[in-house]
């Protein structure tokens, strides 16, 4: 019975859908999608493309290395996006609304975030709430925490410093966001 399982493991699937499960069928179509648009436009293969994309997946790609070890351990954290629009916004409404140096906006940020992964952490560890339902908890209050503080307005008036950073690129290449 045995030798029958692994033999019928090691054969390959007669249907070629089934060869497109897994990851092998996003794999496929991102690469469809990349020859597609290389050959639909000029600008698609550029330099200059690669280097805007790098700028846009910055903030995400960080945070996605948080969320591997979250999964890798078996967990799940919906809270992330909104702890991070909630950060953001405490540091524009500290900075520009209540008029502290970048700083300490900064500081207020960090101990936030550091709040709210404490508060998830305590519920799923010592009151046994399960975490799907802890961090979207958080997700809910963190995003609506945030839209009370801006009033649902966009907050604008960085210093100039702080928007180059985003803007300058060092050696012509990267911005200080990728570096």
């Amino acid at each position: 019975m045995l030798a029958l399982e692994i033999k019928e493991q090691g054969r390959s699937p007669k249907n070629g859908l089934a060869r497109l499960s897994g990851a092998t069928g996003p794999l496929i179509g991102l690469l469809a999608l990349c020859v597609f648009l290389s050959l639909g436009t000029d600008t698609f293969l550029s330099v200059r493309n690669g280097l805007n994309i790098l700028d846009q997946i910055t903030v995400l790609g960080i945070m996605s290395v948080g969320m591997t070890f979250v999964i890798l351990i078996g967990g799940i954290d919906l809270s992330v996006g909104s702890v991070l629009a909630l950060s953001m916004m405490v540091m524009g409404w500290t900075a520009n609304i209540a008029g502290l140096p970048m700083g300490v906006a900064i500081l207020f940020v960090l101990l936030g975030s550091a709040f709210c992964g404490l508060l998830v952490g305590l519920l799923v560890t010592a009151f046994r709430v399960p975490a799907f339902i802890a961090t979207l908890a958080m997700m809910s209050a963190a995003r609506g925490v945030a839209n009370m503080i801006t009033d649902g307005q966009q907050i604008v008036g960085f210093p100039d410093w702080f928007m180059m950073l985003a803007i300058d690129r060092h050696f012509g290449v990267l911005t200080a966001t990728v570096s």
